[in-house]
This record gives C-alpha cells, structure tokens and sequence, in this order.
C-alpha cells in the first residue's frame, strides 16, 4: 500500500478563499482558547461546583452538574456534539463526578461549548465545499 500526505485543497474563488481564511483564523483562536472569545455560555452556581449528576435540560438549554449549578446556554447540537463516538461535554464531566470544577475547567468548558457551536458544523460544511473543487 502507498502512502500519501493529506491533499490540502485549493480553490481559485477568491471569495471563498477569504471566506475559509476567516474560518480558519476563528478556528485558531479557539483552539488555543484565545483572549478575544466573549463566551456566549455562562455558569451560575450557588459556590458548589461538585460535580454530582450531569444532566441536560433541553428547554432551558442548562447543562447541570448537580442540583443547584449548571452552564447556561447549551445548544442541543453542542451538547450532542461527538468526537470518536464520545459526546464529549456530558464525558467529561462524567470523569469528573465527585470533583470541584476549577475556575480553569469552567472557563475551559465554556471556550469548548463556544467553540462547537461557532466552527462546529458550518466550518467542515465549508472545508467539504471546497475539498469538491
């Protein structure tokens, strides 16, 4: 069998290209958790961050972590959101059951739900677009 490197597909539109390089600049900020993401999601919570029973209320858009402390905001499709067959918001916090969340993982998880929900879906609908060209 003959290996081959990754093809990186080009275009000659210049609009999508400029297009795909705003994607791809968004992308890298959130991938590296940059400073200028303004979370759209939001945690409250009554100073418990216990992780106790991850549950997700889909009317309210509330991903809770136990009775009194949740993250607001939480698209369905976010939450549904699988990498390697695993939804990883409801995972994570799972392996977390019976620990205080930090400042840090709290604030990691809110640049995680940003950053499905901006690049999720639309950025590959995007980058399979162009791969046809």
């Amino acid at each position: 069998m003959r290996l081959d490197f990754p093809r990186i597909p080009t275009t000659t539109d210049l609009t999508l290209f400029w297009k795909l390089v705003r994607l791809g600049n968004k992308l890298r900020i959130l991938h590296i958790n940059g400073v200028d993401i303004t979370p759209k999601s939001s945690f409250e919570s009554n100073e418990c961050n216990i992780v106790e029973t991850v549950r997700y209320d889909v009317i309210e858009e509330r991903l809770y972590i136990n009775k009194e402390s949740f993250f607001t905001k939480i698209s369905k499709e976010v939450y549904n959101f699988t990498v390697g067959g695993y939804p990883i918001c409801s995972k994570y916090l799972k392996d977390r059951k019976g620990r205080v969340l930090s400042k840090e993982e709290i604030a990691h998880l809110i640049n995680t739900f940003r950053a499905n929900g901006i690049c999720g879906m639309s950025y590959l609908a995007d980058l399979i677009l162009v791969a046809q060209y």
